[in-house]
């Protein structure tokens, strides 16, 4: 596995744990609700948005990534959409999960209505986060609101989200093509946010114009690879993984494992991380792309 990217993971995580602690000291937000947030995001999983997004901003030189405001903000929000999208996802009416980021689920503590509520304000301060993250640059305050409300809205992972739940019902046939598409919105919309959003702060406005399209398709086709590897990872032990095993199969969903061999899958993979190195999107060197893809096809969580 490749080590940089592994110590981006870690550096992360570390910066990122102590920015949510100083968020919550800020926002002075009601007693369950700050407990929600940090049990759901405090030391909890690898945050592997914000570490693509502090990656991407280290491989274009960006400085000390970790000690800027704006930045620790941005990566903040991210943290705060993905780790709502988990809360409402392991509700029963959803995938009805006991288990994430080797802790309990939040409904399962303190039921479903209060899941949906601190998943609620979770999202909603995601959106506070970004705009506070670019307010030295208020010309691009509404660019990286629309970025990243389009990849979690109904064009993005929510639509990923119902494609996933309507696969399994009717007995609907899945083709391997309708369940990448599935993936590239529930999975890779948010990751071409992430990748847009390093870009954004990273890039002139006008720049950034000319390369939205090659930073957001790239993350997108990341969230492929990653959700293949995640496939793959739900017939490991959850001692493994950190999260319920076996639950696809369970719930009947269609999967990568389900509709192609071990040898396709592999095959897939392949030409997916070489896709991601041989096409990446302008200004991201070849070691940083090959690094990701590594990691990510050979994560064990």
């Amino acid at each position: 596995m490749n080590q940089t990217f592994k110590s981006t993971i870690a550096e992360s995580r570390k910066a990122l744990d102590a920015h949510i602690l100083s968020w919550l000291e800020e926002s002075a937000w009601p007693e369950d609700f700050q407990w929600a947030a940090k049990h759901c995001m405090y030391e909890a999983g690898k945050a592997f948005r914000p570490a693509l997004y502090f990656g991407l901003l280290k491989n274009f030189s960006f400085g000390d990534v970790y000690t800027n405001g704006a930045n620790l903000n941005c990566a903040l929000s991210l943290e705060l959409l993905h780790t709502y999208s988990l809360i409402h996802d392991d509700l029963p009416a959803m995938d009805d999960d006991a288990w994430r980021r080797s802790k309990p689920t939040l409904h399962t503590l303190k039921g479903d209505a209060f899941a949906i509520l601190a998943g609620d304000a979770l999202l909603t301060e995601a959106f506070g986060r970004l705009a506070i993250s670019f307010q030295d640059s208020p010309e691009k305050v509404s660019t990286a609101i629309s970025i990243l409300s389009r990849a979690s809205g109904a064009k993005g992972m929510i639509d990923g989200q119902w494609l996933d739940i309507s696969s399994t019902q009717g007995g609907n046939e899945v083709t391997v093509s309708q369940l990448e598409t599935l993936h590239r919105q529930k999975t890779g919309a948010l990751l071409g946010a992430v990748s847009a959003l390093a870009a954004l702060s990273h890039l002139s406005l006008a720049e950034f114009r000319e390369s939205r399209e090659s930073f957001e398709s790239w993350g997108r086709d990341l969230g492929l690879l990653f959700q293949i590897k995640d496939d793959l990872l739900d017939l490991a032990p959850s001692s493994v993984t950190g999260k319920s095993s076996g639950k696809d199969s369970a719930q009947g969903k269609i999967t990568f494992a389900s509709l192609m061999s071990a040898a396709e899958i592999l095959d897939r993979i392949n030409k997916l991380e070489n896709h991601l190195i041989g096409n990446r999107p302008s200004g991201v060197t070849e070691d940083f792309a090959r690094g990701l893809v590594e990691f990510v096809s050979q994560r064990s969580s």
